[in-house]
């Protein structure tokens, strides 16, 4: 209950907040969690830095290098 949430931390029975966003739904710069400097907000998609992002497409590549090579990688459900 987010005003429940908000009431705590500014009645201060509630120290601190750390939350993440939705995926894909960007807070708004009014949003309630903004107004106090003990809220976190973290986007649930935190953990995607350029580093994470080449690595998940290097992974693609090799995969499906892999495979037309006949040796798959990272296979899940094989019947073989």
């Amino acid at each position: 209950d987010k005003n429940a949430v908000i009431g705590g931390v500014a009645s201060k029975k509630i120290f601190g907040l750390g939350i993440e966003t939705t995926i894909l739904v960007p807070i708004k710069p009014d949003d309630p969690y903004l107004q106090y400097s003990n809220i976190i907000v973290n986007p649930h998609n935190a953990f995607n830095t350029k580093e994470a992002d080449r690595n998940v497409k290097n992974t693609w590549v090799q995969n499906i290098v892999g495979y037309t090579e006949g040796h798959p990688q990272n296979v899940v459900n094989s019947s073989t």
